[in-house]
Order: structure tokens, then sequence, then C-alpha cells
């Protein structure tokens, strides 16, 4: 039985390899692998940048929780909260759910009493 779609497997990786190795040997782009070192120093300043981002908002979420605990601060909890809308389904739910709890007059009494006002 003749299989016309069937590919061989070790001439793909043959070739695959041949061209990761003329591309790191000779310094130049080969087909598809055609980044600049200054490109992929933009692309890891970005990721960089998202990662301390990410790693920055993840400290105002545990520090968020932690004044919820206590309540105390609840404007910076809701600030806080406000970002979060953009993480689709799970922050928009999650942050639905805080602010409405946050704007609750049993929640703001709570907080009050809490600080002493």
């Amino acid at each position: 039985m003749h299989h016309p779609q069937r590919c061989d497997v070790g001439l793909t990786s043959a070739l695959v390899r041949e061209h990761a190795a003329a591309f790191f040997e000779s310094g130049r782009s080969v087909g598809f692998l055609s980044t600049s070192p200054f490109e992929i120093c933009v692309m890891l300043v970005i990721f960089g940048l998202l990662v301390a981002i990410g790693v920055a908002y993840g400290i105002l979420e545990i520090v968020s929780g932690w004044f919820i605990s206590r309540r105390r601060r609840r404007v910076f909890s809701f600030v806080v909260a406000l970002p979060r809308l953009l993480l689709l389904p799970y922050g928009l739910i999650l942050s639905i759910f805080t602010l409405l709890v946050l704007e609750r007059a049993s929640v703001k009494q709570l907080y009050r009493a809490q600080s002493g006002l």
C-alpha cells in the first residue's frame, strides 16, 4: 500500500539539524531562524518587564489579602482588584465578587469599626 502523504522522519530531522548547524556556525539567519541579536534583546527586555510586573502585582495581591484578613485599607484592596478584571475568566469573576463585597454597607462598617473611625 502506497502512502503519498507519509513523511520520512529521518530526512526531516536531518534537515532541521543541518539548518540549525548552519545557523549557529555561520552566525547568519537560515530560513525560519531569522532573528537578529537586537530582536532577541528586545524580546528579553519585554519578557523581563512582564515578569517584573507580574511579580509586583502578585506581591500587591498578597498584601491586599493580608489587609482584607485584618479588615484594613479597603480602598487599597479595591484598587488592587481593578487590574485583575483583565485576567479572563477567573480574574474577572474574582474581581467582580471582590468589588461587590467591598462595596457592601456591612463590610464598610466592619472596616470602619476595625480602624476605629
